[in-house]
């Protein structure tokens, strides 16, 4: 049973009876005020500290293992047009809301994956630090296993920063879209100007601690034509496991697919030539079954979950973001409204998924059921956009390319 299922102990029926009576006016997302918001003593649970007796449902049934992005903090150096973490503020986590939602979902699991979210997480360095300290120290005294996770924009990363992080075996993504006519484009400072200098002088002390290093790439219709080139720019620096991003929500996205689908073919070419000089290379398109890009069912909800800055529990870290689908929070507990909302729209999901798409390649964002895409592209959680589906053709079209390179069987022109 999952967290979620514990909270809701089957009741999903209600939730769906409630959507369909709700269903003029009910768009799929909504708003904290709608779905939040009880008062203490009509929440389901109620978690206090200090040793006062705890009704832990939620926690009945530990998972196998839960991933919990923490927001810590709002706010952001840059502001890349294709965002979708919400409008930038001050805001940032103290430090005893950390504390306290790591204390809930630990005690709900035997491995917790904390991700370290924004805004840019490494505006709040000490904090980072803080945090790790404490989960270490519980980790240890309960005899659970934490594993880490930063997802930065890398502007900021200092060596100190870059060393602690490998001193302390955590992971961390760069979004960084490559050369500098790539990354300036859209990934720009709250005053206009480009962010490549600011990355760009970064590069040697991420690669000297991290040499693996991880970077996301963002496709978007302003940059596509130029993610060959990204790509070329990424091996000359050194980095060797690189993830593709579309920007889905983009009106233009579908015009630019063609494109996209050309670009991809000339980066399968670098794969299979770096591949055949034995060189360790690793894309997320082509290398999906490896454990670093591997792509299951989506389990926001269920075993995913984001504590914002006020600690409010949301299914993921989009829906955080975006302060849509609350699901209560670390003190006053679940809002059992919420949860039935959630399930039902889960449900009504994995109908659409069933119905629609079972032919879609398995890697599809389409077939994994990923609530944050769905909810940024249609607005709606249960409502896959078209597009999707569009895009995961090209990517199995281009992966079966790379295949067939692979095996010697690509036909000579």
């Amino acid at each position: 049973m999952t967290v979620l299922e514990s909270f809701l102990s089957g009741n999903i029926e209600s939730g769906v009876a409630r959507l369909r009576m709700h269903e003029n006016g009910y768009n799929g997302v909504r708003p904290q005020e709608a779905v939040g918001g009880l008062a203490p003593e009509e929440t389901l649970i109620r978690f206090t500290q200090g040793g006062v007796d705890v009704d832990n449902t939620i926690l009945k049934d530990p998972c196998t293992e839960i991933v919990l992005y923490l927001h810590l903090t709002r706010d952001c150096n840059l502001r890349c047009s294709y965002c979708y973490s919400g409008e930038k503020n001050k805001l940032s986590m103290p430090p005893d809301v950390a504390r306290r939602a790591v204390d809930l979902f630990l005690e709900g699991t035997d491995h917790l994956k904390v991700r370290f979210f924004g805004g840019e997480p490494l505006l709040e360095f000490p904090l980072l630090r803080e945090i790790v300290t404490y989960c270490k120290q519980e980790a240890s005294r309960r005899s659970k296993k934490i594993e880490y996770a930063v997802i930065t924009n890398g502007t900021l990363l200092t060596e100190e920063m870059a060393a602690f992080f490998a001193e302390q075996s955590i992971e961390y993504s760069v979004s960084f879209d490559g050369h500098r006519e790539a990354q300036d484009v859209n990934r720009r400072t709250a005053y206009g100007s480009g962010s490549f200098e600011m990355l760009h002088g970064n590069i040697p002390h991420m690669l000297r601690w991290n040499p693996y290093l991880h970077v996301v790439r963002v496709i978007s219709p302003n940059n596509v034509a130029m993610l060959a080139k990204s790509v070329e720019f990424y091996l000359e620096k050194g980095f060797s496991v690189i993830s593709f991003s579309p920007d889905y929500t983009h009106s233009g996205f579908r015009d630019s697919l063609p494109v996209l689908k050309s670009e991809y073919l000339k980066v399968a070419d670098f794969y299979l030539a770096s591949r055949k000089q034995g060189k360790a290379i690793y894309f997320n398109i082509f290398d999906h079954l490896n454990t670093l890009f591997r792509r299951g069912k989506c389990r926001f909800g269920r075993q995913d979950f984001s504590v914002d800055v006020c600690g409010d529990i949301y299914p993921c870290c989009c829906f955080a973001d975006h302060k849509v689908y609350r699901l209560g929070n670390i003190d006053r507990g679940p809002d059992p409204q919420a949860l039935e909302i959630l399930a039902a729209e889960i449900a009504l999901l994995e109908q659409h998924m069933e119905r629609d798409h079972r032919d879609c390649p398995d890697t599809s964002f389409c077939k994994i059921g990923c609530g944050c895409t769905n909810m940024v592209t249609s607005r709606k959680l249960s409502v896959i956009d078209p597009v999707i589906c569009e895009y995961g053709l090209i990517e199995e079209e281009v992966r079966k390319y790379v295949s067939a390179g692979l095996t010697g069987d690509l036909c000579a022109e």
